[in-house]
């Protein structure tokens, strides 16, 4: 889900009402994202709660669809250090890959 960025106005250019409506709107859209992004996490976390019950084979490719969303909103959000926790969180929770058997065992 890629998010557009619209272009910043002259700041400088600006009176002061202007400033300030422009302030809120960025604190209105910043508090937005931080809800979804918080909402994100919470299905995320009771997703992987169920994962452990019956079918919880199909919960696995929902579970990484939203904490790729999540990456995608905290990463246009400028913080990139919560989403190297999902990744590195992700990776720990794969299976490592088996390596194969040594040839001299039949």
């Amino acid at each position: 889900m890629p998010v557009a960025l619209n272009p910043l106005p002259d700041l400088s250019a600006l009176d002061v009402t202007a400033l300030r409506e422009f302030g809120l709107s960025q604190q209105q859209r910043l508090r937005s994202r931080e809800t979804e992004i918080e909402n994100l996490k919470l299905l995320v976390m009771k997703l992987k709660r169920a994962q452990f019950g019956r079918k919880s084979e199909k919960l696995d490719r929902p579970i990484e669809q939203l904490e790729l969303q999540w990456e995608d909103l905290e990463a246009s959000a400028g913080s990139a250090v919560p989403s190297q926790r999902v990744r590195e969180t992700t990776a720990a929770t794969h299976k490592p890959v088996r390596r194969p058997l040594p040839e001299r065992l039949p």
